[in-house]
């Protein structure tokens, strides 16, 4: 039994998965308003980029590995298709899971590009001194995304909706490298870095249709 196991007596496992991963989407939704704060300038961008680093890679996968491990009984690093189908039903969940998530999950990728690309063009942290084409023209782009980001995700969802089964079908092909509804613990990480391969993959499980 995982050591963390026994700070969360008094309540069931899939109570404890469920909660991890709402903390880390969270979490990863906080990262992603400080990127985006970072474009106004006045703030230190490339801190800014270190700090969602380090706290992409340790603070929200160390939330989503205590959730992981909640369901791995063995603590084999595996869940087997049982397993890995609770654990598949809380990350999809609608309140607090990914699918609450999509677009900060899916922004995340494009803001951290962007703040990128503010640290070059003015690596002192200040956009506000070289007026508004640094700081405001790219929060007006990252607004833009957020609409129509938003407004494909709203119509992904409710294609989700009727067309569930097929749809978590895909998904979990995507999440599970073997194909038959396991799920190793490498694998979720990968899945689950915004901007990876196969984020962008389990993005197009959910939304085949999306455009951005």
């Amino acid at each position: 039994q995982p050591a963390h196991a026994s700070s969360s007596l008094g309540k069931a496992p899939e109570e404890d998965a469920a909660h991890f991963l709402m903390e880390a989407f969270r979490l990863l939704a906080s990262i992603l308003a400080n990127m985006e704060a970072a474009m106004h300038g006045g703030t230190d961008a490339e801190a800014v980029l270190n700090s969602q680093d380090r706290q992409l890679h340790e603070e929200f996968f160390d939330l989503i590995d205590q959730a992981f491990d909640h369901h791995d009984q063995m603590g084999s690093g595996m869940l087997d298709s049982i397993e890995g189908g609770a654990f598949f039903a809380h990350l999809m969940d609608v309140h607090g899971g990914l699918l609450s998530n999509l677009v900060a999950f899916g922004m995340y990728p494009r803001v951290k590009m962007m703040l990128r690309q503010r640290l070059q063009q003015d690596p002192i942290g200040d956009a506000s001194s070289r007026g508004p084409s640094v700081g405001s023209g790219m929060a007006e782009e990252v607004e833009r995304f957020r609409n129509s980001l938003s407004l494909q995700m709203a119509s992904a969802l409710e294609s989700y909706i009727v067309n569930k089964s097929e749809r978590d079908e895909a998904l979990l092909q995507v999440i599970s490298s073997a194909g038959d509804g396991t799920i190793r613990k490498e694998d979720l990480k990968e899945v689950l870095t915004p901007g990876s391969y196969r984020s962008a993959m389990l993005l197009r499980a959910f939304a085949p249709e999306l455009t951005v």
